[in-house]
């Protein structure tokens, strides 16, 4: 901290200067248009893969905010005050991409891999597909037990690795069109988290 104010050369970390690696699943070959999927055909093709994004398709990370409350449970009157922390509220994760080479048949592929039920069968519907179903459903567990992100802030002094584990995607948005707008189609996801670690230097586990 106190580089900040004596070192003219220090610099604190920056925006710009940021990595991504993700550590998720997603199906091969996987088509929208189909209402029901052979789930026990892709488990034994060994559709299901670990998904390589490179770092330079992703254009902004929306790091998740903490909040909580206090509240006073002490009586209207009372001469004390016995104040207690109400529970958190975490925010989840969302990632900004730039629309580049097969985003948009993977994106849907990353999410859909998450609801797969594999114990319904050789054909199961594919939950979510159609705008008016009520289908529910499950998510798989041990894909989301074996899901990660891992975001490095860089710098030069040392790096800042924040990783969020148990990772399961909530929505994507593949973005808009307009025949009046030349900028780049931004496909955003947003995942849900349930440990985060902070490290220092080049690792992704640990405490600062």
């Amino acid at each position: 901290m106190a580089k900040f104010w004596t070192d003219k050369t220090f610099l604190p970390y920056q925006k710009h200067k940021f990595k991504v690696q993700l550590e998720l699943w997603y199906i091969q070959g996987f088509d929208q248009g189909q209402a029901a999927i052979d789930t026990q055909s892709i488990i034994s093709k060994n559709k299901i893969h670990r998904v390589n994004i490179p770092p330079h398709f992703i254009r902004s990370v929306d790091l998740p905010k903490f909040s909580t409350s206090i509240e006073n449970t002490a009586g209207t009157f009372s001469p004390s005050s016995n104040i207690q922390a109400e529970a958190g509220d975490f925010e989840d994760l969302t990632i900004t991409f730039y629309m580049v080479d097969d985003l948009v048949s993977l994106i849907p592929s990353i999410f859909y891999a998450y609801y797969l039920d594999f114990g319904t069968g050789n054909s199961a519907p594919v939950p979510f597909l159609q705008k008016k179903s009520k289908l529910g459903a499950k998510f798989n567990s041990q894909f989301v037990s074996t899901s990660k992100i891992s975001i490095t802030m860089l710098n030069e002094a040392s790096n800042r690795v924040v990783e969020y584990t148990h990772v399961l995607p909530l929505s994507y948005d593949l973005g808009d069109l307009d025949y009046g707008d030349s900028a780049i189609v931004e496909p955003t996801m947003t995942f849900s988290y349930n440990v985060t670690q902070a490290a220092n230097g080049t690792g992704v586990t640990g405490t600062p």
